[in-house]
Formats: C-alpha cells, sequence, structure tokens
C-alpha cells in the first residue's frame, strides 16, 4: 500500500537548491510512494518540472503566522492526509513545528537544531512534537554534510560521492536565459551570477564580503550578474 509523504521546506531559494540535492535519494527511500512537497511562494516555481515529488504545497509562512483564516485553510489540506511527515528545514521555524504537528501524522521526522540564534529554547520544547529528531554532532557544519547526515539517520542511501543539487529547467527558461544575456552583456565577456543571500537580517553582514569580492572580480574583467 502506498505511504503518503511529506516533505516540508519553507525557507529561501539558496537553500532549496541545496535541498535538492536529497531529493532522488528520498525518493529512492519511498520508492513506490506518493511524495508531497511544500514550498514558498517564491520557491514554488523552481520545482514545477521536479521528477521526484508527485504534489506541490505552497505556503508562505509569514501570512501563516498573521492570518488565521489562512493558517486553518493550510491545516484542512495536511490534517490526516499523510503517514510520514518530515520537516527538512535545519533551523526549524515554529511555523514549520506547527504545521508538521498539525498533519497528525503518525511519524514526524525533524533536526534536532543547536543554532544559538535565540530560539533554543523554543525548538527544544517542541522536539517532543516529533516522533523521531535527527541528532546533530556540532552546531556549524556545511549544509550538504548535514543532509547526508540526515539521509543516513532515516536509512535512505547515502551516495559515495558528494551531494549534488539539481534543478530542472524548461527550454522556455534557457532560451529566457540566453535572450537576456544576449541583451545584456557584451558578446564575447566572461560572467558570474553572486547570490548575497540576503533573504534574512542576520544575512546582511555578507553584504561587506560581497562587495570585496566584487571588486576582486571586476579587477580581472569578469561581468557581475
Amino acid at each position: 500500500m502506498k505511504k503518503r509523504i511529506l516533505l516540508l521546506r519553507l525557507d529561501a531559494i539558496g537553500d532549496f537548491v541545496l535541498f535538492t540535492s536529497m531529493l532522488p535519494h528520498l525518493r529512492n527511500k519511498f520508492q513506490d510512494d506518493h511524495i508531497t512537497l511544500i514550498l514558498h511562494p517564491d520557491v514554488a516555481p523552481l520545482a514545477e518540472y521536479c521528477p521526484y515529488v508527485d504534489n506541490i504545497i505552497v505556503i508562505d509562512q509569514k501570512q501563516y503566522a498573521v492570518d488565521r483564516n489562512y493558517a486553518e485553510e493550510i491545516v484542512k489540506k495536511v490534517q490526516g492526509q499523510f503517514d510520514v511527515t518530515v520537516n527538512t528545514m535545519y533551523t526549524r521555524t515554529w511555523q514549520s513545528d506547527n504545521i508538521i504537528a498539525r498533519t497528525h501524522a503518525p511519524i514526524k521526522i525533524g533536526f534536532q537544531c543547536v543554532d544559538t540564534d535565540g530560539e533554543q529554547k523554543r525548538r527544544s520544547n517542541e522536539e517532543i512534537l516529533y516522533t523521531h529528531l535527527v541528532h546533530t554532532t556540532k552546531e556549524w557544519m556545511f549544509e550538504l554534510d548535514r543532509y547526508k547526515q540526515f539521509l543516513g539517520e532515516i536509512s535512505a542511501p547515502v551516495p559515495e560521492q558528494n551531494l549534488k543539487p539539481e534543478l530542472w529547467i524548461s527550454d522556455k527558461d534557457k532560451l529566457w536565459a540566453k535572450n537576456y544575456i544576449q541583451a545584456n552583456l557584451p558578446s564575447k565577456n566572461k560572467f558570474t551570477i553572486l547570490c548575497p543571500g540576503a533573504g534574512l537580517i542576520r544575512n546582511c553582514g555578507l553584504h561587506n564580503h560581497l562587495l570585496e569580492l566584487s571588486i576582486t572580480l571586476l579587477k580581472i574583467n569578469l561581468c557581475i550578474l
């Protein structure tokens, strides 16, 4: 009998791109099951052509926090609908914990987050919402290494090689990118794309490093997008 699996990922685009490295291995773990993926509205278009999931639910966690009617509509979509729910966010938000709890799934899996970001007590109290916690050995590690640890703890096949993020780009998207580059960049220039990671206030400290890197790249005549 098919199990109904829910994977939750409510953070930003960069986090999702790294998370995609887990999806083929989660699909191998749940080969014959139905997988639903919860994503932020800004991220959901990136998963439109993802071959590893069967359904996508879009949730704006900021609206979930302030709009009771919106939150109740979300709960109606997920409550009692899944056999296994997995909060794949290491830095668990209270909204992600709340949504997982309100699914009433018999198996609820999540990270034991040890970030020192002021949310330690709340996360510790909400660990009881999960039937299985993936324990971490240190506060900081590369994200892909953390995902590999996660896959190992839930008995999903862990590859010998490093995990590799994936993107599923349509021909229409490729054509748009080609036309954009032709219209905005000199024909023979090399270029790079920098993503500053400014989705959260705490990431703003990255901007100084971004400026230093940008100056270095410009000195070697590399165009920056």
